[in-house]
């Protein structure tokens, strides 16, 4: 167990926790050897022990650390300490653009201006064969002195490496792409895809598509055409818009062929805002007290639904995804912009649901439908046909999602032969189990 004062390899001194996610607390905390404040990623106990995890951490470290950009939060170093490994990044003092959100709105002015450095960051990522996959207000934070940085590059994935299968979307519902939602292979138009969903979010003090379940907005990004900005503040320029609207495209082919051509047009929309591009953000509220930084969702983060595993009818993704037209989401009124944050709006709930969607929120989503149920530990499940896997697992308040295929095994077709996490491993009721299955790739 992880504690405050606790020193890591003799020179990382625990602090406090500034942040907790689903896998990982980070801690504001000390460099005793540089004399300097940093932020340290510390996985949770239960997940320690399990290999998988251990190895995928250090892949994502070594990615995180291969990007120095102003835009981007920094990682001094990683490693482990006995059992426990860690990660030590920058120690941004500011807040998130999330709390701001929620806090204040924004001029035209400041929201282009974010969104041009989140742009940079990303531009500088794709340059070296990385995807974000989980941009979101939650991962960009503003300095006291108003430097935009992009945060939590932990399931930044190289461009072309199929280590991960494209059957295994990641990122947060609200903000992932059309592809992301179907569980097919992104590149970087998807990052801009969510940057969009962003920059409407800071102009309109809304999102464009919201509802009342995730696979509610997860349809609603394949389905839905976004309300046009100006149609909700009617202030905000022909410009701003044009570049939030391309940027929504469904088709990758639509959007802004890279994040520099974003970044242009959102240099040329705040040419024309008519206000100085150099003014200084003011922060705000800071996230816990004083600090905030890379790597696990804040206080105040958007928290993303679990889908009971009753409600999954099945779990091989669809080879194809729904197509045709569905009803904008309405938007809200412009005057609720500044009230106090923002609300989830209500929408209708779609009873038939594409499987390749359930199954790619399946990963997306988190364990919020069972915030007071408690730990379960996960049934054996491998060597069981899947649909008998996924009755075991529901047993247990635990959904699945199908990662990947074997076939080079010598069992019949749809037996699981592996599980993520494994037989015995502690995990909050309503999370999901990734389980391979014996077979050929199946879509």
């Amino acid at each position: 167990m992880t504690v405050e004062g606790d020193v890591i390899n003799e020179r990382y001194r625990l602090d406090r926790v500034i942040g907790r996610g689903g896998m990982a607390d980070v801690w504001a905390g000390h460099d005793g050897l540089l004399d300097r404040p940093v932020a340290v990623k510390v996985p949770l106990p239960a997940y320690r022990d399990d290999d998988r995890f251990v190895r995928r951490f250090a892949k994502e470290a070594r990615a995180a650390a291969a990007l120095n950009h102003p835009n981007v939060v920094s990682v001094f170093d990683r490693g482990d300490d006995g059992e426990v490994p860690y990660l030590v990044m920058e120690l941004v003092v500011g807040s998130s653009l999330r709390a701001l959100i929620d806090s204040r709105g924004f001029t035209e002015t400041e929201a282009l201006t974010i969104a041009r450095d989140v742009c940079a960051g990303l531009e500088y990522a794709h340059q070296h064969g990385f995807v974000h996959r989980d941009l979101k207000p939650d991962n960009v934070l503003i300095t006291e002195d108003g430097v935009t940085k992009v945060t939590d590059f932990g399931i930044v994935r190289a461009i072309g490496d199929r280590s991960i299968t494209s059957t295994r979307p990641l990122g947060s519902v609200a903000y992932v792409s059309p592809e992301q939602a179907t569980g097919r292979d992104v590149d970087a138009r998807s990052d801009l895809y969510s940057l969009g969903i962003v920059l409407y979010e800071m102009l309109t003090g809304t999102r464009p598509f919201d509802a009342d379940s995730p696979v509610s907005i997860a349809l609603a990004h394949i389905e839905s055409t976004p309300t046009p900005p100006r149609d909700v503040v009617g202030s905000i320029s022909p410009a701003a818009e044009a570049v939030v609207l391309r940027a929504l495209q469904k088709d990758p082919d639509d959007r802004f062929d890279s994040a520099a051509e974003m970044r242009e047009a959102l240099e040329l929309a705040l040419a024309g805002a008519g206000e100085p591009a150099t003014a200084v953000l003011p922060t705000g509220p800071s996230v816990s007290g004083d600090a905030t930084t890379a790597g696990v969702g804040v206080p105040g983060d958007d928290p993303t639904m679990a889908i009971d595993a009753d409600d999954l009818p099945a779990f091989r993704p669809a080879p194809d995804a729904p197509t045709g037209p569905a009803p904008a989401v309405p938007a809200r009124q412009a005057s609720r912009r500044r009230a106090g944050g923002l609300r989830a709006l209500a929408g209708d709930t779609r009873q038939r649901v594409a499987l390749g969607v359930l199954a790619a929120l399946a990963v997306l989503v988190g364990a919020a439908l069972f915030p007071s149920s408690g730990v379960v530990h996960v049934p054996e499940v491998v060597g069981l046909p899947g649909e008998d896997a996924r009755a075991v697992l529901a047993d247990h308040d635990l959904g699945i999602v199908v990662t990947g295929y074997e076939d080079d095994t010598d069992l019949p077709d749809g037996i699981v032969t592996s599980a993520d996490p494994r037989a015995g491993s502690p995990m909050t009721r309503g999370g999901v189990v990734e389980v391979v299955l014996s077979g050929p790739p199946q879509g």
